[in-house]
């Protein structure tokens, strides 16, 4: 007899169910992670418009300048917060 041992077919279908199984897992995986970073990034681009907008009317208002200082740090401060980007602010404080 030869050292060939024959497998049975529970046992090619098993692997076989892995296999897909497995790259199933990592193709949906990918595409989550995709989709997860496309709508972050769209999001934080829209929130940068909305606060390069109002940098802007606010500059408007105060004849094309902004204020100095800890005015200016203050008014950032609002404008973040009002934009969706609180959790950013004083990260190192």
């Amino acid at each position: 007899m030869s050292g060939n041992r024959r497998r049975s077919l529970l046992y090619h279908i098993s692997i076989r169910y892995f296999v897909i199984l497995l790259t199933t897992i990592v193709i949906v995986s990918a595409a989550i992670i995709f989709l997860i970073y496309r709508d972050v990034k769209t999001t934080q681009r829209s929130g940068l418009e909305r606060m390069a907008e109002d940098l802007a009317a606010e500059a408007a208002g105060r004849g094309g300048r902004l204020p100095d200082g800890a005015e200016l740090g203050r008014l950032l401060d609002q404008l973040a917060r009002r934009n969706g980007f609180s959790s950013l602010i004083r990260i190192g404080a």
